[in-house]
């Protein structure tokens, strides 16, 4: 995934006392114009297996989803941006 937690941040902002967004050079981070706009911060998550997991496994499953499943959907609903996307995959190959 790219981004960071921009979402998160905007839904817990209004009930918790001392957690704010924060401009960078007078940028203020805005999940939809990430990989446009010149907000100079971004995390890509990363999973990490200790070898290749075998194809009838759920890890095998779960990193699929991630990837290429509904997964995708997820990610995007929660706010971030899939690596796998058109936009992610040029944001992500930044890195």
């Amino acid at each position: 995934m790219a981004g960071s937690d921009v979402p998160a941040v905007t839904a817990h902002t209004s009930g918790l006392k001392g957690l704010h967004r924060v401009a960078i050079d007078g940028r203020r981070p805005v999940l939809d114009e990430l990989g446009e706009s010149s907000y100079p911060y971004r995390v890509i998550e990363y999973a990490y297996t200790w070898r290749e997991p075998k194809a009838d496994s759920l890890t095998a499953s779960f990193l699929t989803c991630l990837r290429w499943g509904s997964g995708q959907d997820i990610i995007r609903v929660h706010g971030h941006l899939p690596c796998s996307t058109p936009k992610g995959l040029r944001i992500c190959g930044e890195r």
